[in-house]
């Protein structure tokens, strides 16, 4: 008989207990309607334990701290959202994850996310890695790596003037690439994390604001003064909860660096930070107009410019049919 792991019979317990708190009652009375909606939250806790599976395999030097309620509720409320937006299963998000949280080594952050929220936020479809392959995403890495401020902003002008064409879940895919960065600890982070907001608040708005705000703090709270980047996506509630996770973590050094945080920590920060945000979407919305008012003014120009080269070619072709006609009826004349 095999022994009983009790960490993981609770991190069991707390997940079961949190998926009920947050899908509440049984909605359906029937009992095909019971049955299938049991098995539609069975479906949920499988796709959890898979992504809990990743991290606690990741998991070397220290012991694996036990999953927290409110990570199984952030994640199922991601769950929800990518279903709504594109129909992707729990189970296709956790598959996902495990293909790209293979490789990652950082046991900070799999000790502080278990579920790998992280990942989650970033689940796009092949179809758009696809996409941003062929318009030159490997310049944006370049430069980003390198540091390169003017080369990150130029890249993301370019995006920005194709807005329409961008997929859906474009700004998903460019959360992944700064997540490989921030995990890497190189490059830009900061710029590129400005740029990404000012291009998801022109697509989503107010809603595309707090997605970065929301990723960016995430991955503060996760790294802490080891990962010192996206302090300034920072709030007051954020600094509570990041001395809550790693006080639940165990990790005096971190408890230090929020505490210190919190005696620095100006509220005004986020707010100027939102203020630029919104006001670069507003000058790139603007330049983007003018782009397509320029284009729209040179295909009018050139339309113009081929009709008339079309009545001069007409109006030269002309005297030579006329010249003809009056050849013809002088002969005519002469011979009668």
């Amino acid at each position: 008989m095999s022994e009983v792991n009790p960490a993981a019979e609770a991190d069991i317990m707390t997940i079961r207990a949190a998926l009920n708190r947050w899908a509440g009652p049984m909605q359906r009375l029937d009992a095909e309607g019971k049955k299938r909606e049991i098995d539609e939250r069975e479906e949920l806790i499988d796709a959890l334990l898979r992504l809990l599976a990743v991290s606690r395999g990741a998991l070397v030097l220290k012991a694996a701290p036990p999953v927290r309620a409110v990570d199984v509720e952030r994640v199922l409320s991601c769950f929800r959202r990518l279903s709504l937006m594109g129909g992707a299963t729990p189970a296709a998000i956790a598959t996902y994850c495990e293909q790209l949280a293979a490789g990652d080594d950082n046991e900070l952050a799999h000790r502080a996310d278990p579920l790998l929220l992280r990942y989650v936020l970033t689940f796009h479809r092949d179809e758009t890695r696809a996409w941003f392959a062929a318009r030159d995403e490997a310049r944006l890495r370049y430069v980003c790596e390198r540091a390169d401020l003017a080369g990150i902003r130029a890249w993301f002008e370019k995006m920005s003037v194709r807005k329409g064409e961008l997929p859906k879940d474009a700004c998903q895919y460019l959360r992944l690439i700064l997540l490989k960065l921030w995990n890497c600890r190189m490059g830009d982070l900061e710029t590129l994390a400005f740029e990404q907001a000012v291009l998801e608040v022109r697509l989503f708005d107010t809603m595309g604001w707090e997605n970065t705000r929301m990723f960016c703090a995430l991955l503060r709270r996760i790294g802490g003064g080891n990962l010192p980047a996206f302090g300034a996506y920072l709030g007051e509630e954020d600094i509570r909860e990041a001395l809550a996770l790693h006080e639940t973590l165990n990790d005096a050094e971190q408890r230090a660096h929020f505490r210190a945080l919190a005696m620095v920590h100006d509220p005004k920060l986020l707010g100027e930070l939102e203020r630029a945000v919104f006001a670069n979407a507003v000058h790139f919305e603007a330049m983007a107009e003018q782009a397509a008012a320029a284009e729209s003014a040179a295909n009018e120009a050139r339309a113009a410019e081929q009709a008339a080269q079309a009545a001069a070619d007409r109006a030269r072709e002309t005297p030579v049919k006329t010249s003809r006609l009056r050849r013809f009826f002088g002969m005519s004349g002469n011979a009668g």
